[in-house]
């Protein structure tokens, strides 16, 4: 998810679990940025932070009965958007494990470059800690690339994934020029600029209403899930970093959709206004040999705060297929 107004002209080039709007502004972008300081006073860690290869990497652990459970955030949040709510229901039959990817939320990234293989693996690293030989995969948006990247190559030690609203599909060839051309950096630099400098005028609750669409955005999301941790500068260049490298990664990683045999769970609203359902979702599920496809009636882009019940009968089917 990511909390930005999101104009027409962005539908078909940023679909990558957020949205960015192309100003075509002559001046340099500025950033009101904010500071590290503030967000640890404001949203401390809520979880235990880690190192590993010297990076922080920040989860939390239900430590409950069950199967176990690993949960992968899309663009510009952090884990607070799964603990806000669905954390909690699916701790009640499951072990949870949410984690930030790298560079946001507690969890870090260093300056090379970070497809979702390498961020797949920095979290994997939390679940070899804790000696965990099976787990199911939950993406949401961005978050499902990663899941799919990470279950492509370790298939034995996953039990199967469930992508949810995700970001699975390339551009289209619009976008795929504007990126080449390099002007999804430009137009990523003055959204950002504008969202920035308009905070202060209600741009995010606005557009959060967008992304839960025709869903309510939940009373106190926004003040739990810290949104100010986007808007620190490390975090800003994640997200652009995340964007910039979408169309070859996710070109790359569809190609080897046919290679998963584990079983894919997709869950998608109907009415999401981010992600298009035919492409991100029926069309990806055709790619898939084992993958059972789900369009939720009426439901946006925050599927998983809208239908959690579809993401508990999900992750049933996958336990029952693993005996």
């Amino acid at each position: 998810m990511l909390i930005l107004q999101k104009r027409k002209i962005s539908r078909r080039i940023f679909t990558i679990g957020g949205g960015v709007g192309f100003f075509g502004a002559c001046s340099a972008p500025i950033y009101r940025t904010i500071s590290d300081e503030s967000v640890s006073r404001n949203y401390p860690p809520i979880g235990v932070i880690e190192k590993f290869d010297g990076l922080d990497v920040h989860s939390i652990d239900s430590r409950s009965k069950g199967a176990v459970v690993v949960l992968i955030h899309g663009a510009n949040v952090n884990l607070r958007d799964w603990t806000f709510s669905t954390y909690q229901e699916l701790s009640e039959r499951n072990r949870v494990i949410a984690i930030d990817r790298p560079g946001f939320g507690y969890s870090e990234r260093d300056q090379s470059y970070w497809p979702p293989e390498k961020q797949a693996a920095q979290l994997r690293e939390v679940i070899k800690k804790k000696k965990i030989k099976k787990y199911i995969l939950i993406g949401h948006s961005w978050g499902a690339l990663v899941a799919l990247s990470w279950a492509q190559k370790f298939p034995n030690e996953v039990m199967g994934v469930v992508s949810i609203s995700g970001a699975t599909m390339p551009f289209g060839v619009p976008g795929k020029l504007f990126n080449e051309l390099g002007l999804l950096e430009i137009a990523f630099d003055h959204y950002y600029s504008f969202v920035s400098r308009n905070v202060e005028n209600g741009i995010i609750e606005k557009t959060a209403r967008k992304y839960f669409s025709p869903q309510k955005v939940p009373n106190g999301y926004l003040d739990y899930v810290g949104i100010d941790m986007a808007r620190r500068e490390k975090t800003l260049e994640a997200i652009k970093a995340d964007l910039l490298l979408y169309q070859k990664e996710v070109a790359k990683m569809s190609k080897l959709y046919k290679n998963i045999q584990l079983p894919v769970e997709i869950l998608h609203g109907e009415k999401d206004k981010i992600l298009n359902p035919g492409k991100h979702a029926i069309k990806f599920a055709t790619k898939l040999p084992n993958s059972r496809l789900e369009i939720l009636k009426d439901v946006g882009h925050m599927a998983h705060h809208g239908r959690t019940d579809k993401l508990l009968n999900a992750i049933a089917r996958l336990k029952k297929t693993a005996r």
